[in-house]
């Protein structure tokens, strides 16, 4: 009996702990995570990019323009995607979202 007790105590701690360290994402949260990704994704491209150009006597391999279009095709899924949420949480992390990318592009100075 004693261990069905703790036994019981443990899943109710495991359940708590999950729901506390892994929330579920609601569909809207879950489209602006995977345009956060693409975000990181091509702006991490993009500062590879760049850090490769411009030594002296080297080939230029890489390819900033191609990572600054991804960063301008998330930009653009996001603004379609902006007026049709209805989740807050979703509202909130696009919000963010789109700060970032206007704070890539300042720091960048593009636009």
């Amino acid at each position: 009996m004693k261990k069905l007790i703790w036994l019981i105590v443990f899943v109710a701690l495991a359940y708590l702990a999950y729901t506390q360290f892994f929330p579920r994402l609601g569909p809207e949260e879950k489209q602006v995570a995977e345009l956060e990704k693409a975000f990181h994704k091509a702006s991490q491209a993009f500062v590879g990019a760049s850090s490769q150009l411009g030594g002296a006597g080297t080939a230029a391999i890489a390819d900033p323009e191609a990572a600054l279009d991804q960063v301008k095709e998330v930009e653009k899924k996001l603004a379609e995607l902006k007026p049709n949420l209805t989740e807050e949480a979703a509202r909130t992390r696009a919000s963010k979202l789109d700060a970032k990318i206007q704070e890539f592009y300042r720091k960048n100075e593009i636009k």
